[in-house]
């Protein structure tokens, strides 16, 4: 039992640590945008059953602790205008669909900035296809948003813009939201455009400029801590991935403000929803924990030294 009590405390000072990883986590990202906040649960692990009692009860103890899992508080953290056309922030659970490194990944983060599209092959003019568009939306880890046929709360498709991708799918049918001049020089990107709250694109009437799949499409899905976390704010799907809209094959959206997947706001960012007053609060009662499974360690090597003085 003396060599248990060791071990028992080695496996809560671990778990204190774990803890403690998840909280420095959370507040290194309480400034990031859409940065979703985590928490770790514990269960405990080896019960030991020696037998049981005349009366009925048993004789059984536990031998530790380990981390059961990490969960996400999916939020929405509070939205904050920034002035600048290219930042989007949706307001419920939405998420939007982007193209990043030849497959689509989910992100909450609309910190975009209207670019030069790398794919882009000048002279290619077909709608649908990832390099006929000259100025995309991408974010800093360079991945492009995607454009989104929707589907209304009764799964009526009421809008069109060519998403449908298969993740083993060429560039040519990825399709992206964005503008293309008409001689791929002239007038360069737009800086006068409007993206309404159910997504849709637009800009002033130009004559130089045209609008490519005009419509921002988003996904939710019913059971988020099945997607897997990917750096730079992005989200991939599992095979335990449910999808709200479409399915993991046909990547199929919802219009914004259909489905329970918010609307989108124009010049805006979503906040990191960490709360630093519970983080910290978190993080005094990891350190007291911590502490306190020490002090069984120093007090059970306390008792080895009392029992060899009574042998000495």
């Amino acid at each position: 039992m003396a060599s248990g009590a060791f071990n028992i405390a080695v496996t809560g000072m671990q778990a204190m640590s774990k803890e403690l990883e998840v909280i420095s986590n959370n507040i290194a990202n309480s400034q990031t945008t859409a940065f979703k906040a985590n928490s770790i649960t514990f269960q405990e692990v080896y019960v030991s059953h020696s037998g049981q009692y005349a009366n009925g009860t048993h004789n059984q103890f536990g031998n530790g602790v380990t981390g059961a899992g990490v969960t996400t508080d999916w939020g929405t953290g509070s939205i904050t205008s920034t002035g600048t056309s290219s930042n989007l922030a949706i307001t419920a659970d939405g998420f939007y669909m982007v193209f990043f490194n030849g497959a689509t990944y989910y992100t909450r983060a609309g910190d975009f900035t209207l670019c030069k599209n790398p794919y882009y092959t000048e002279g290619n003019t077909t709608d649908g296809d990832l390099r006929s568009v000259e100025y995309v939306f991408m974010n800093s880890n360079g991945a492009i948003l995607m454009g989104g046929s929707g589907t209304d709360s009764n799964t009526n498709l009421v809008k069109h813009v060519q998403c449908d991708f298969n993740p083993d799918a060429a560039l040519w049918d990825v399709s992206v939201v964005g503008f293309s001049t008409f001689d791929g020089t002239k007038g360069g990107a737009p800086t006068a455009y409007t993206i309404t709250a159910d997504g849709t694109l637009s800009c002033e009437p130009n004559d130089t400029v045209k609008v490519h799949a005009g419509n921002i499409g988003l996904q939710r899905f019913n059971n988020p801590d099945s997607l897997e976390r990917v750096d730079g704010g992005l989200y991939k799907p599992t095979t335990d991935t449910a999808f709200n809209t479409g399915d993991s094959e046909s990547l199929t959206p919802t219009i914004a403000g259909e489905n329970g997947a918010g609307n989108i706001t124009q010049g805006a960012l979503e906040a990191s929803n960490v709360d630093l007053v519970t983080e910290f609060t978190n993080m005094i009662t990891a350190q007291r924990s911590f502490q306190a499974n020490s002090k069984v360690i120093t007090t059970q090597n306390d008792l080895y030294q009392t029992v060899l003085q009574m042998v000495q």
